[in-house]
């Protein structure tokens, strides 16, 4: 069972959108909650959905509204399978994963994903605060993008940069096709005083309208919940049924509950911080 979250999930018809508009409304109706400051994040399927979920509440007509948004591990997940954005098998190491595949950006460039068929429409997304994680070591949702296909199974995660892209031009930032190093202003940084390779950065993009637009990579993780040294609490680690644990190596360089949490409490509405 996954959430209905577009191209990332498992043959199924479940309305999500429409539950999750009825969690928040009860949640209104119930607990005093407001509609009008409704925050996202989630990790793997669940920043898939969460992606979704913003931009099905993006229209103005909606009487939800997002204030922001931190997907984990998840991507915009709008565009309908197609052949030509499948390359090469994936492998790990020397072994070839069967089934699951690069994806080929240069046959399936950024615009050609932007305007394919699509399972969502997020035409109405804007100014949405964002922060996206993601994880250098990730095999579900790597940083270059996966297409799978297991049986009636079918999955297609876009590069990372296409996720940022998508969000810098809904937000009005500076985003340069060519050099992605341009126009971004290093936030963060933390390395692990045990391990030198386990290192976490954050880029925030620039010259955006309203809404901040970061990307932060852990550069050792895998497809799991970073926590920081300092946490001693049993180490997360997002199971899979195709890969299993050892593909998924944890850091210690970010805590990611922390970092939420801040980035949502910059962006509340006024009334509630009085």
């Amino acid at each position: 069972r996954t959430w209905n979250a577009g191209s990332i999930h498992f043959p199924n018809n479940a309305d999500d959108v429409g539950y999750f508009s009825r969690v928040v409304d009860h949640l209104a109706a119930n607990f005093n909650a407001d509609p009008q400051s409704v925050f996202l994040s989630g990790i793997s399927n669940g920043g898939f959905m969460s992606n979704r979920l913003a931009c099905a509440w993006a229209d103005e007509s909606q009487h939800i509204r997002v204030r922001a948004i931190v997907p984990v591990a998840g991507g915009m997940a709008k565009m309908k399978i197609d052949n030509k954005c499948i390359g090469e098998s994936k492998r790990w190491g020397m072994i070839p994963l069967p089934n699951i595949y690069v994806f080929n950006q240069e046959t399936c460039p950024y615009e050609t994903w932007k305007e394919a068929p699509s399972h969502f429409e997020c035409e109405a997304l804007k100014d949405l605060p964002a922060m996206i994680i993601n994880h250098a070591k990730d095999v579900l949702v790597p940083l270059s993008g996966v297409v799978g296909r297991v049986k009636r199974d079918s999955w297609l995660s876009p590069p990372v940069e296409y996720t940022l892209r998508f969000f810098a031009e809904a937000n009005g930032c500076s985003y340069d096709v060519d050099d992605n190093t341009e126009g971004r202003t290093e936030t963060f940084r933390r390395v692990s005083e045990k391990d030198t390779n386990d290192i976490t950065t954050c880029h925030s993009l620039q010259s955006c309208r309203k809404a901040n637009t970061t990307l932060c990579v852990s550069h050792k993780a895998g497809h799991n919940w970073v926590r920081e040294e300092t946490d001693n609490s049993e180490i997360f680690i997002m199971p899979s049924r195709f890969f299993g644990w050892l593909m998924s190596p944890f850091a210690r360089t970010f805590d990611t509950n922390h970092e939420i949490l801040s980035f949502f409490a910059q962006h509340r509405k006024l009334e509630v911080l009085e």
